[in-house]
């Protein structure tokens, strides 16, 4: 079980970072879009509001997986 759940937080924390660029990506063309001054203002408002809520989302869901991997290397040192 400990060498299955090892491999299962190696791999969830591997998605995340390969999302973390993703993440990356789209909140840098958001900010691209803000600030070459083409959108109307309703326009900017949804993109900032996009941008706002994703990087939100993003940093609740990076900091919930830290707290999950401190606790999965407790419970597996604790097991051993």
């Amino acid at each position: 079980i400990c060498n299955h759940t090892s491999g299962f937080l190696q791999k969830y924390m591997m998605d995340l970072t390969q999302y973390q660029t993703n993440v990356g990506t789209l909140l840098t063309k958001g900010n691209t879009l803000l600030q070459a001054g083409d959108l109307t203002s309703q326009q900017e408002q949804e993109v900032k509001g996009q941008v706002d809520l994703l990087n939100q989302e993003w940093e609740d869901l990076r900091v919930g997986a830290m707290e999950r991997q401190t606790r999965w290397a407790a419970l597996i040192r604790f097991s051993h």
